[in-house]
């Protein structure tokens, strides 16, 4: 008689070979009631919205603008583009410029080791208003913005898979805190202003509240926290005016 074989051991394999450590398995008893811990602190915790899709309130310009990303992972030496999204901001008198970013979720795709494919649904959360400086100057096309604005947003990984084995991470998969990625450019205030492109740098912090049979918090941090990170962000005017851009 055959002994029977267990669904765990192949996906267990699967992230320690994605990591290049072999035998990150979990027993059952403390580290399984550490798990359910975790679990629970991040389904209390409150959550970021997906983010606000009109400008703050104030008095001043708003400018709403596209948003086309793309995001390189120092660790993993692969790209993630991130669908077109919106930025929402208010250029005010004082010369401060607040902003309500919005981001599609994105499909990651990398190879570990050149062997072993991994596939994601990538989440970027706001935290809160995106916040900076700015200085009206004019411009080629009109006014512009001189602006350096700071956004902080939140990494989610879900749906992960790891050569095509599902591996469930949870619905608190996130980073511990939010990335801080500024932007510094000169930005149109006019609709026949070009676009812009920024190129950033930025530190990805470690993952909190992974995994649901396995903790997965380690593994992931290992897998792509950490800093040098680049991102490559092009903003094109959408509309001006508060009238236009919330009709």
């Amino acid at each position: 008689m055959k002994p029977r074989r267990s669904g765990i051991a192949p996906r267990a394999l699967a992230v320690a070979l994605v990591i290049g450590v072999t035998g990150a398995m979990l027993s059952s008893g403390s580290a399984a009631a550490g798990i359910e811990a975790r679990q629970a602190a991040a389904s209390a915790s409150t959550m970021p919205s997906p983010g606000a899709t009109d400008a703050p309130d104030g008095d001043g310009i708003v400018a709403g603008y596209w948003v086309d990303s793309v995001t390189r992972i120092a660790k993993l030496g692969s790209t993630l583009t991130v669908p077109r999204g919106r930025f929402d901001a208010l250029v005010e008198t004082t010369g401060t410029l607040r902003g309500n970013l919005s981001l599609p979720p994105a499909k990651g795709y990398f190879v570990t080791f050149g062997i072993m494919p991994v596939t994601s649904r990538v989440e970027l959360i706001p935290d809160g208003v995106a916040t900076g400086t700015v200085q009206i100057v004019p411009g080629e096309h009109g006014l512009a913005a001189n602006a350096d604005v700071t956004a902080k947003v939140f990494v989610a990984l879900r749906d992960l898979e790891v050569d095509g084995v599902p591996l469930d991470a949870g619905p608190h998969c996130r980073t511990r805190i939010p990335a801080s990625i500024r932007i510094k450019g000169l930005l149109g205030l006019t609709p026949e202003a070009p676009p812009t492109e920024v190129i950033s740098t930025f530190d990805l912090p470690s993952f909190d509240g992974c995994g649901v049979r396995e903790d997965l918090d380690r593994l992931l941090s290992g897998l792509v926290s950490g800093p040098g990170n680049e991102l490559r962000t092009t903003l094109s005017i959408r509309c001006i005016t508060r009238e236009v851009c919330e009709a």
